[in-house]
């Protein structure tokens, strides 16, 4: 009789995560990975590996959360090779539609485009180009899309408006940076 088990302990911010294949009462460490535990990953999930019952533990790709419940993808720490990014943006996509994340936003820096195809196939869509990078967007709600399209340029409108009694309109954001804040 097999059965698996991992173990987890963390020592100064990094995760150490081992996981064992135990048969007829001796233990046998079948793998071990290091995790950085960082302020946008603070939570290692696990799943087991089809046909091997080993222990993998993933993190979503490196991130920042925006003011609007989106994502916005670290273009700077994407993995190294093509098929690692296609393995974490998966992984990454589900675990933020999970906890009702809305858009997700993905530079693709010039030398590594070739990440653009498991975007696509992932259901981003192209958003801009520049002569660096490619921006790409992917809309997670059930909700309509609310990303903005890409900007040709930016106009600045100002105004102040009182009805007929002399009170002043004023409006509160529903989304954005000063959402909840009760500023007027």
């Amino acid at each position: 009789k097999m059965s698996y088990f991992s173990f987890k302990s963390m020592l100064f911010g990094v995760a150490r995560s081992c996981s064992y294949i135990a048969t007829n009462n001796k233990a046998f460490r079948i793998s071990t990975a290091l995790i950085m535990i960082n302020s946008f990953s603070q939570k290692i999930d696990a799943h087991a590996t089809p046909g091997l019952g080993v222990k993998l533990y993933h993190t979503p790709l490196d991130h920042i959360c925006d003011n609007y419940d989106g994502i916005i993808i670290s273009p700077e720490t994407l993995p190294e090779n093509r098929e690692d990014f296609s393995t974490h943006l998966d992984y990454s996509l589900q675990s933020w539609k999970t906890t009702g994340k809305r858009g997700v936003w993905l530079k693709i820096p010039s030398e590594k485009l070739e990440y653009a195809a498991p975007a696509l196939l992932a259901g981003f869509v192209m958003h801009h180009a520049e002569k660096d990078y490619l921006m790409m967007t992917n809309w997670l709600s059930d909700d309509e899309n609310k990303l903005p399209p890409n900007a040709s340029h930016q106009i600045g409108v100002g105004c102040v408006v009182f009805n007929d009694e002399g009170k002043l309109l004023v409006v509160q954001e529903k989304n954005g940076p000063l959402k909840g804040m009760g500023v007027w």
